[in-house]
């Protein structure tokens, strides 16, 4: 049986041995390189090994396009209080840097100094609050996070907390083409973004592609069965009583909206989840 010593892992050859002898740590490993050989510890191996593992993998983004996973993160759901499932992301931080930057933001756990403060918003207990049947989810909405503008420039205020706030205007190659795209909307100002349920070609000039479902799927489709508010109207689409019943809708909703300022109109959005679906836990994996 042969017996490989892991902590130092490498074939020796073109170097003297008094001279591997004399050298140690960091400018051994650095010589030992510079001729052509390896040398590692244990925990560099594995941690080696384990980052080529996850930087080579690859998924298909549609039409047949491979793109590099750099970051893995779930989301826990649950639905009126009761646990739906996981949902596991792919991120492409090598095609979508600075959206899969800003999202990282707000995960829980994230590498020090990723996160926008310590006490900062995060995706935790956000909410999924939209779904258009074979169109797309919108999810990311986080609660008591706010934008203002001060000086033409926009801030978040979370729990009275002032945070910077910014639109990341991103363009990459890839295109909504496929279920369970992650897709956030350009020029969008806040944590708010979308999960692709169907190719959908009108949203390719409006949203950026920046990851991918790889696991949870069944967590989508039961997201797809609840029951949401359309507002349409009784009559035949498109026939003069739904023509009044429409503008009178439109004109209601946005005295209420702007003048009023009624919470029940601010939330009256079409296609919004009558059930409180939210995401319970969050992190990287």
């Amino acid at each position: 049986m042969m017996m490989v010593n892991m902590g130092f892992v490498g074939v020796v050859s073109g170097l003297p041995k008094s001279r591997l002898e004399r050298q140690g740590g960091v400018d051994r490993r650095r010589t030992l390189r510079m001729n052509g050989i390896e040398s590692f510890s244990r925990r560099e191996f594995v941690e080696l090994a384990f980052g080529a593992a996850v930087s080579s993998t690859t998924v298909n983004a549609g039409n047949g396009t491979e793109v590099a996973v750099t970051d893995r993160v779930y989301f826990d759901v649950s639905v009126n209080g009761k646990d739906l499932g996981r949902v596991t992301f792919g991120l492409f931080g090598k095609d979508a840097p600075k959206t899969v930057q800003e999202f990282l933001k707000l995960v829980p756990g994230n590498r020090a100094g990723d996160r926008l403060e310590p006490s900062s918003p995060e995706y935790t207990n956000s909410l999924i609050y939209r779904c258009i049947p074979g169109s797309l989810v919108d999810l990311g909405r986080i609660r008591n996070l706010t934008t203002f503008v001060v000086n033409q420039e926009v801030y978040y205020d979370f729990d009275g907390s002032v945070l910077p706030a910014a639109a990341e205007l991103e363009v990459n190659s890839l295109m909504p083409v496929s279920r369970g795209l992650l897709a956030k909307q350009r020029f969008h100002i806040g944590p708010e973004f979308s999960i692709i349920l169907n190719a959908n070609p009108p949203l390719d000039s409006q949203y950026t592609i920046f990851g991918k479902v790889l696991e949870g799927d069944d967590v989508l489709e039961q997201i797809e069965q609840l029951p949401v508010r359309t507002n349409r109207s009784m009559e035949q689409e498109g026939s003069f009583a739904d023509e009044v019943f429409q503008a009178q809708k439109k004109f209601m909703t946005s005295f209420g909206q702007n003048v009023l300022r009624d919470k029940r109109a601010l939330d009256a959005y079409d296609y919004k989840i009558l059930r409180r679906v939210e995401v319970v836990r969050c992190g990287r994996l």
